[in-house]
């Protein structure tokens, strides 16, 4: 698929480092059941259903790290991502542990 950002670039930006997130895969896996392990795709119908946070300092903070990485978030990275996403959605410590225990 292709996204065209309607208003600039750091918000694909930000949606890219949301959408890696463990916090919104696991919501889109509970959410849309995606059964198919070998060519997993998202639909743009299930993509415009996708709760997206507008705290703009959290914006800031995820844009940085993805534009930080080259190819590929790093262990580190992505635990810095998830970390701010989880603060951005308010997760109490025993959900992320649940959601912790189906993403890895």
């Amino acid at each position: 698929y292709c996204l065209t950002p309607k208003s600039n670039l750091s918000d694909l930006i930000y949606l890219t480092g949301l959408l890696n997130s463990r916090l919104l895969s696991f919501w889109f896996k509970k959410t849309f059941v995606a059964t198919d392990k070998l060519f997993p795709y998202v639909r743009k119908s299930q993509l415009e259903l996708v709760p997206i946070s507008t705290n703009l300092s959290y914006k800031e903070k995820i844009v940085s790290l993805v534009i930080n990485q080259q190819e590929e978030f790093s262990d580190d990275t992505q635990k810095q991502i998830d970390d701010l996403v989880y603060k951005l959605y308010g997760l109490l410590p025993e959900e992320i542990k649940i959601i912790e225990a189906v993403i890895y």
